[in-house]
Order: C-alpha cells, then sequence, then structure tokens
C-alpha cells in the first residue's frame, strides 16, 4: 500500500474532495488506537498523543486493487496536479 503524509486536516480533505472529483477514492482509514472503541476500552498510555494525533490527520492512502496498474498513471498525475495547485 501507498500512503501520503499531507499538511494538515485541511489540505487531506481537499486532496480527497479533488481526487474523488477524478473518480479515484483515497481513503483515509487509519484512525489511533487511542481514539477507536477497543482503544478507548483497552488501550492505556502516558502522555500526550498530540503527535500520533496529527499524524492520523494528514495521512491518506493511495488506491489499491486487482489490476490498480491500469489506472496507476491516471492516478499520478491526477494526484500530482491537485498537490502541485494547493
Amino acid at each position: 500500500m501507498f500512503y501520503m503524509l499531507l499538511n494538515d486536516l485541511d489540505e487531506r480533505s481537499a486532496f480527497i474532495a479533488s481526487m474523488r472529483e477524478a473518480d479515484i477514492m483515497t481513503p483515509f482509514h487509519y484512525a489511533s488506537l487511542h481514539t477507536a472503541e477497543a482503544g478507548k476500552k483497552y488501550g492505556r498510555f502516558v502522555g500526550s498523543m498530540t503527535h500520533t494525533n496529527q499524524l492520523s490527520d494528514r495521512l491518506v492512502r493511495l488506491p489499491v486493487y486487482f489490476n490498480v496498474k491500469d489506472d496507476q498513471d491516471r492516478i499520478i498525475s491526477c494526484a500530482l496536479k491537485i498537490l502541485s495547485q494547493s
């Protein structure tokens, strides 16, 4: 899998929306364990989770599916175009 780390949540949200307009799904599916239901119930941590929260807000996964190679040039071109405009 290929991930991108964007500058902040706003940039990630705008990137996902722009990719969606081009019919390219770029999910963000990483949620910090301490924010998940099971993490809240069973997890333990000491100190601030500031960095973890910031990173989870910035991660976006590029598409991965069977035969993605047929679309990879379009996906990469679209991502580069969006990022060059921000």
